[in-house]
């Protein structure tokens, strides 16, 4: 129904009777009223991950967002892990008004690329089920720096997907500590004989 409002810059006070709303819906509404919009029935967000990360970016112009629970992105690739974090800790934060226990379901998530410690900080959330459906992601490291054995056990000990990274130079008996099979590793290897 807002979407018949056809100007901007009014003053209208706004509840929203949807459970599950659009993020960029969402934004083109806020963009129709001054006045923080009410989204005291809305449980689920949905968009894609730049509407989503939009929506984290001017959720003070929203009130009443304690009854979201759920963050969840259309198909495609994430080409900044730190932003799903940056996601994930606003849509939990009692501070900014949610309820704390809200997560993001990257179910439709496609590559999520970032450096390691972006990487891992959302495998430790994956891990205490704040972020749900993480395992099937393709994980990248696209910073260019190398990353350990056992940093590359963590990420894909973490998914069913592909991880992408260039291990430090080993040796052949280090490559043993390799969990898991089927990985695109970049592997130099510092043996002479």
């Amino acid at each position: 129904d807002s979407a018949a409002i056809t100007e901007t810059g009014h003053a209208y006070t706004i509840t929203l009777s949807d459970t599950s709303v659009d993020a960029g819906d969402l934004a083109t509404l806020d963009g129709k009223t001054t006045v923080d919009v009410n989204l005291t029935n809305v449980t689920t967000l949905t968009g894609t991950f730049a509407e989503l990360v939009a929506f984290g970016t001017d959720q003070a112009n929203f009130s009443n967002k304690s009854s979201i629970a759920t963050a969840t992105m259309s198909a495609g690739p994430i080409a900044d892990a730190a932003e799903v974090k940056t996601l994930h800790d606003t849509i939990r934060s009692t501070s900014n008004g949610f309820s704390g226990n809200a997560v993001v379901n990257l179910t439709n998530a496609t590559t999520i690329s970032g450096s390691y410690s972006e990487l891992s900080a959302l495998v430790t959330y994956a891990g205490a089920s704040t972020i749900t459906n993480f395992s099937g992601r393709n994980l990248t490291d696209d910073t260019g720096s190398s990353i350990s054995v056992a940093n590359a056990n963590t990420l894909s000990g973490s998914t069913t997907g592909t991880v992408t990274a260039t291990l430090r130079t080993i040796s052949l008996s280090d490559s043993a500590a390799l969990n898991e099979t089927g990985h695109a590793y970049t592997i130099t290897l510092n043996d002479t004989t």
